[in-house]
């Protein structure tokens, strides 16, 4: 087992990689009684168009969310075998991944051997998907009449051109509707294996009874022999659509604006992607995060009423998505429009944030669920955790991040308008 130090503290990450191809990684915590175990599939609603063995795929949007839902069909369901010892357990899908976890304080061994099992094995029949479908369907209906997500999926749809950020990771009724067995059955093989997964545990935990319990459950499978390769859609530089505006019955207008910009304009800048995130998180926080002057006059002026932000990093692109709560679209519109093409970007505030995020790290350590989604963050963003953060921001350059702003283009964007109108139904 590989010990891998943590930002030079006592606490030690152990990775081994078993002969089946599963990545294992163990992060023992002293100072408390509680533990997190996640078991992820890198498996999520982008994956929709890839090659087993050279043959060619596509399967509906959704179906890594009704795949999520159908390993729940077991003869002992797992929300009943973990309430017996007051854990908790449950899923998620997004894009890149769905994760499979536990979180509790008892039965640890006996937890990890279901979490294990549940996981690695798949039954179904027509009848279990057709029925699931109806399921779906209601959950589906729950978020299209909610202003928020209405906004974000708007936005999403209307940057991207090909790349499947711009579908919903649910799925679309119709696709719901056309999932088949075979298509589930499919993904499950082609995806559910486990050199495709990662396995990690935070807390309270031995590392040699775990990674020997990980052992003897799955001493069975074999690394598979199959090749699988996604398939990456091409996406243009251009938006999709540079405007939309939606009237909902709702209390105060929601805004929001998308930009979009090439990788390639960073490249002579020999930044690695790693770092480049880290410049453009910092960009974004000086100019909109909490001590921005400007946002403070925005509310100062009555402006605005919110106003957040995102970063995506795609392939081929950075955006820059906002999120603006606002009755006085014009009037902020002239206002961002003047600030976006010169930021506030001073030095001190750089430091400032440089000590923010080191402070952050430090704390990040004694939270057992932050600490594991933080290692699953870096494996599914960058193929590998990276232990020495602290030294990474502390890197960071002023001067550099004065270079990168330089190389930001503005000009590619789109906005989505949410019209307060009281009178207007839902469609």
């Amino acid at each position: 087992m590989k010990e891998i130090n943590i930002n030079n503290f006592d606490e030690k990450l152990y990775y081994e990689k078993l002969d089946n191809g599963l990545e294992v990684f163990i992060l023992p915590l002293s100072n408390t009684k509680s533990f997190y175990v996640s078991l992820s599939v890198k498996f999520g609603g982008i994956n929709r168009l890839f090659k087993v063995n050279g043959k060619e795929y596509t399967v509906p949007t959704g179906i890594a969310h009704f795949l999520e839902h159908k390993l729940f069909e077991r003869e002992e369901n797992p929300f009943n075998f973990y309430l017996k010892s007051g854990t908790d357990v449950n899923a998620s899908t997004n894009n890149d991944n769905t994760t499979y976890f536990f979180y509790g304080n008892s039965n640890f061994d006996d937890n990890l051997r279901y979490l294990l099992n549940w996981v690695t094995h798949f039954s179904i029949t027509k009848e279990q998907v057709e029925k699931e479908k109806g399921i779906i369907l209601e959950e589906a209906s729950m978020y299209k009449d909610v202003p928020d997500r209405i906004l974000y999926e708007k936005l999403s749809q209307n940057i991207y051109v090909n790349h499947p950020y711009k579908d919903k990771v649910i799925g679309t009724d119709s696709d719901i509707k056309s999932i088949t067995k075979e298509e589930l059955e499919l993904c499950y093989n082609s995806f559910y294996r486990l050199d495709n997964m990662y396995l990690i545990a935070v807390g309270d935990i031995n590392k040699n009874d775990f990674i020997k319990i990980v052992k003897e459950e799955l001493k069975d499978f074999k690394k598979p022999t199959d090749e699988v390769e996604v398939v990456e859609a091409h996406e243009p530089d251009m938006v999709n659509k540079e405007y939309d505006e939606i009237e909902l019955p709702i209390e105060v207008n929601k805004l929001a604006i998308g930009y979009k910009m090439n990788k390639n304009l960073f490249k002579d800048l020999n930044i690695d992607r790693y770092m480049l995130d880290y410049y453009m998180q910092m960009i974004l926080n000086m100019a909109f995060g909490g001590t921005s002057l400007f946002v403070e006059q925005l509310y100062l002026k009555n402006i605005i009423y919110s106003i957040t932000y995102e970063l995506v990093d795609t392939n081929e692109h950075y955006i820059f998505n906002f999120y603006v709560n606002t009755d006085k679209k014009d009037e902020f519109l002239d206002e961002f429009y003047n600030y976006i093409n010169k930021l506030d970007l001073n030095e001190s505030d750089f430091k400032r944030i440089i000590k923010l995020w080191v402070a952050s790290e430090v704390r990040l350590i004694d939270q057992v669920v932050a600490s594991a989604k933080n290692i699953l963050y870096d494996l599914i963003g960058y193929g590998e955790f990276k232990n020495d953060k602290i030294s990474d921001v502390r890197s960071l350059d002023y001067n550099t991040l004065l270079s990168v702003y330089k190389k930001l283009d503005f000009s590619n964007k789109c906005i989505v308008n949410l019209k307060s109108n009281k009178e207007k139904t839902v469609a």
